[in-house]
């Protein structure tokens, strides 16, 4: 196609080739993502699948349950185990610990 400088749709026209099935990417497995939000929908009914995906995400927040203080938040594409210890251990130097 580049050679000859002809757009996607004439050229699988040329070919008879649907357009769809070649841009298409294949999807990623999820069949342990769902197979886990399958596990929570059938303790907690109500939740919708919104809300249960969002329960599986990873949160990168650091929350004192007792007084509901968040103490840290971290936003990253990738948080290394590394870093988490030096974020807690900058927290245990502020806070303190109990």
């Amino acid at each position: 196609m580049r050679d000859f400088h002809i757009s996607q749709r004439p050229a699988g026209r040329l070919v008879r080739v649907d357009p769809k099935s070649v841009r298409r990417h294949p999807t990623p497995d999820t069949s342990k993502i769902r197979k886990e939000m399958q596990k929570i929908a059938a303790k907690r009914r109500r939740l919708g699948y919104r809300r249960i995906r969002v329960m599986l995400v990873p949160h990168l927040a650091v929350n004192d349950h007792c007084s509901r203080e968040n103490l840290c938040l971290v936003a990253d594409t990738l948080i290394s185990v590394a870093r988490v210890g030096r974020e807690l251990d900058a927290l245990a130097r502020v806070y303190g610990k109990r």
